[in-house]
């Protein structure tokens, strides 16, 4: 399809005439030969059903002909000057998803490079409300890596991990406390909640903090990188005890996504939206050699970044056209995500596995049986040492797999209790593993092979 494209359409541009007209023809034949064999030899293959170590789905057709396309024509979402098209394109993905989340008519934002560049977008943004003053970014001990990089990068942002609760979700006591103290040290309190951790998968209580801000004001940002796209299934009753906390992304007062994850786009692309259309005034900019005035506002005014492809503007555009971001479209696909997740979850349990965490968002944790969690995390690690690379497996029963160390009292307490393993150490080490897209038919006779496989590993172990 994008070769018909590029000899039929793309053709006929001055790009083409100019990209065809290379002069080292010879070398790069040889040169692309040679990189080919590198990727089909070593790179790793997120369709492979035996990979559940991260959450890097299989890029949709749509995406990749969208991002192909979009490519060779190397428009710049820096300003509408030099990108009117794919600027316009990154309009209708924004609004799309404001639909979805809920966030108003006047919410806005832009595609950015990820998650963790998403809150950065957003902590920075929000500093802008502060004035003179500084900021504390407020979190739970779950919440991504990410903080600590925006804490030391941001002038004035200064970090406060909170305790979790019995299921590694942000205390809401805690966070009222730790916001009353900010606002008494005349500080801007930023809360940072997770739609999905990246660890557990689990979803912070988003509704009671929407509530304690009615009485105690702060900044209320969400990390919904992985979970976000739940939104799509709010009004479906498909989400169970989830519902309450994914509707309320529609009251964040910034919320980011990943559409490199469950929307299936290829790695690179995300999503920062604000719900209030003040905001954008803050941060508003000029430039005394490009922004041409009288065209709408462009990207590059508004965040940090400058420079940006269009590429993803017009793959996550086309994906929406064949799969827009409502539940008959992209809902069905997430939908299958949760159910894969809770049918791998059924069969490591059938095999002897020890469930840690509900299954919320699309990951499953899980440890062998063992007495104490010192024993488990030697199995653990062993294990996982051999299942982590795909290529280096000693056995193509096992899947590939990563792991997460669990450290927050609370958590293991509760396993503790649940299970009736021993707690001789302070963190417990678990087998992670992420259904990151919709299965393929015949999931379960597969996910009781890997569980059968993981757990005869284990056993070996003894």
């Amino acid at each position: 399809m994008f070769a018909r494209w590029y000899s039929e359409e793309f053709s006929s541009t001055h790009t083409f005439a100019h990209v065809e007209t290379s002069p080292w023809e010879e070398e790069l034949e040889t040169a692309a030969a040679q990189l080919a064999k590198l990727l089909s030899e070593g790179a790793v293959d997120q369709a492979d059903p035996r990979n559940f170590a991260h959450q890097v789905p299989v890029p949709s057709k749509a995406a990749l002909l969208g991002l192909f396309m979009g490519a060779v024509y190397q428009q710049n979402q820096a300003a509408r000057e030099l990108s009117p098209v794919t600027s316009s394109l990154e309009d209708q993905v924004i609004e799309s998803y404001a639909r979805m989340l809920g966030l108003g008519q006047e919410a806005w934002g832009y595609l950015c490079s990820g998650g963790t560049s998403a809150s950065l977008h957003a902590v920075w943004t929000h500093t802008k409300r502060a004035g003179e003053s500084s900021v504390d970014l407020i979190c739970s001990r779950a919440t991504h890596v990410s903080v600590e990089r925006i804490a030391g990068a941001l002038k004035g942002v200064r970090l406060q991990r909170l305790d979790c609760d019995a299921h590694e979700r942000i205390d809401v006591g805690a966070v009222a406390q730790a916001v009353k103290g900010s606002l008494v040290a005349g500080r801007l309190p930023v809360v940072v909640a997770t739609c999905g951790t990246t660890g557990a998968g689990q979803i912070d209580p988003v509704a009671d903090l929407v509530e304690l801000r009615r009485t105690t004001p702060f900044v209320l940002h969400v990390d919904g990188a992985w979970g976000g796209f739940l939104a799509t299934l709010t009004t479906t009753g498909r989400l169970g005890r989830s519902t309450r906390d994914v509707a309320a992304l529609a009251h964040a007062d910034s919320i980011g996504i990943d559409p490199h994850k469950m929307a299936s786009m290829p790695v690179g692309c995300g999503v920062i939206l604000y719900r209030d259309p003040e905001l954008r005034e803050l941060v508003h900019r000029q430039s005394p050699y490009v922004f041409v005035e009288g065209r709408g506002h462009s990207y590059g005014q508004l965040s940090l970044t400058m420079s940006r492809n269009g590429m993803y503007a017009s793959a996550h555009w086309l994906q929406n056209q064949v799969c827009p971001l409502t539940a008959e479209g992209l809902g069905s696909d997430v939908e299958q995500i949760l159910e894969g997740a809770r049918t791998l979850a059924d069969e490591m349990e059938r095999a002897g596995m020890r469930l840690l965490f509900e299954p919320t968002v699309g990951i499953v944790v899980c440890v062998p049986a063992r007495a104490t969690m010192s024993e488990t995390n030697a199995v653990v690690l062993q294990v996982a040492a051999e299942c982590l690379w795909h290529d280096e497996r000693p056995t193509q029963s096992l899947p590939t797999i990563s792991t997460y160390r669990i450290t927050a009292p609370a958590v293991l307490e509760r396993i503790g209790r649940e299970t009736g393993v021993v707690r001789d150490t302070g963190e417990l080490h678990a087998f992670r593993m992420v259904v990151a897209s919709p299965p393929r038919p015949g999931f379960r006779p597969h996910a009781m092979a890997v569980a059968r496989g993981l757990t005869q590993r284990c056993t070996r172990l003894r």
